[in-house]
């Protein structure tokens, strides 16, 4: 008996256990809630991408049961690729047409449960790039391509770094054709940005890629320090390396002051090999001395500073303007010294000459005298006395 009463009592357990089971089940069992999408409006000739999502209540189903699609109401629509994921179908029209138009239905199914929405797509005359141009970089002497295509026909033209691109006549170098320009035998001058300009009826868009060769290289500074100490007595050059192909222009600044390639004695000038040369340096050329390499035909530059303090040396500092006004006074107090020297000393030899001059008066005056006397003496007047005198 005590065995038939636990049998029994196992069976009841075991009902017990299914019956919650099922229950459990019954109450997991989802729901298919709504499926949503919205209105889409695209371009002609451009692709149209129409989504449709679906949600359902507490879990996840599992998607061996459940479906999503969308269709077009009336009608087919061009080609499209579909793909579902998850709960999300999408419909991509690959170039929307007028006659894609319309109203679309987006219908969900999951076991038993259905649910469906409508939207519609509207394709419209909007101006637009199917293709357009992109960056790109070939090597020297090769063609390069750019593409520019429309939804709609329309009018276009080329520019170069913002200019009207030119063709000249009888030259190959640029060649155009309805959707592409083609630019031949590549060389550095013919980078830069190129842009298709599409205009219709009033509306103007555009759209740009850059020409790069492949061999450029854009300015840069390898290895130079930024801070020198220059010696005043020396001619001491500064040497700025700006690495890039085609080689950089160099430009040399002082304080934002252009520097001058004209040899100079005394002060900053460059060299032929793009050196900064101060040349008899002192402290009034200390400052902020900027080397700037920059490619002519794009644009691109680097530039390195050097914050250059001047070691003074030796007599160096004659040429600051205060030691120029010490050395003309002293040069002033000399020649003023000199002038007083010379005039006593002209003074006084004057002064002896007036006195050597008044004794030789007197002693011609006496002479005189005496020959008068002499002459009367000795009864001479007859004689010529001016001659005698003389």
């Amino acid at each position: 008996r005590g065995i038939k009463m636990g049998v029994s009592h196992h069976w009841r357990l075991g009902i017990c256990l299914l019956l919650f089971c099922l229950s459990c089940c019954r109450a997991q069992r989802l729901t298919l809630d709504s499926v949503e999408a919205d209105d889409v409006e695209a371009p002609y000739r451009t692709p149209a991408t129409l989504q449709c999502e679906a949600s359902f209540v507490d879990l996840a189903p599992s998607l061996g049961s459940f479906n999503i699609t969308i269709q077009k109401e009336e009608g087919n629509h061009s080609a499209a690729e579909k793909k579902i994921e998850v709960f999300v179908a999408t419909l991509t029209i690959l170039s929307a047409l007028y006659t894609d138009s319309g109203v679309y239905l987006c219908n969900a199914t999951y076991e038993d449960q259905y649910k469906s929405t409508s939207f519609s797509l509207s394709v419209t005359e909007t101006l637009v790039f199917v293709e357009q141009p992109q960056d790109t970089t070939v090597p020297l002497n090769q063609t390069a391509e750019f593409t520019c295509i429309t939804n709609l026909p329309s009018i276009k033209r080329w520019l170069k770094n913002s200019l009207p691109l030119q063709f000249p006549a009888g030259s190959s170098k640029f060649e155009e054709t309805e959707n592409t320009l083609k630019i031949h035998l590549v060389e550095f001058a013919d980078m830069g940005s190129y842009t298709c300009v599409v205009q219709l009826a009033g509306e103007v868009i555009e759209e740009s890629g850059y020409l790069t060769a492949d061999e450029y290289v854009a300015p840069h500074v390898i290895g130079v320090p930024g801070i020198d100490l220059v010696d005043g007595d020396m001619t001491s050059p500064i040497i700025c390396k700006v690495f890039g192909t085609p080689e950089p222009v160099y430009l040399w600044h002082k304080d934002n002051i252009s520097v001058t390639t004209e040899i100079s004695k005394n002060g900053p000038y460059i060299d032929s090999e793009n050196r900064l040369i101060l040349s008899n340096a002192n402290a009034r050329h200390s400052g902020l001395y900027t080397c700037t390499g920059t490619n002519n035909i794009t644009r691109d530059s680097a530039s390195k500073s050097y914050n250059v303090t001047i070691t003074s040396g030796g007599f160096v500092l004659w040429t600051q303007w205060y030691f120029i006004l010490l050395y003309l006074i002293v040069v002033v107090v000399i020649l003023v010294v000199v002038a007083v020297v010379v005039w006593f000393i002209v003074r006084e030899r004057w002064s002896i000459l007036i006195r050597e001059r008044k004794v030789v008066k007197e002693k011609v005056k006496k002479s005189k005298s005496e020959s008068k006397k002499k002459v009367k003496a000795e009864g001479l007047e007859d004689l010529d006395m001016e001659n005698f005198e003389k």
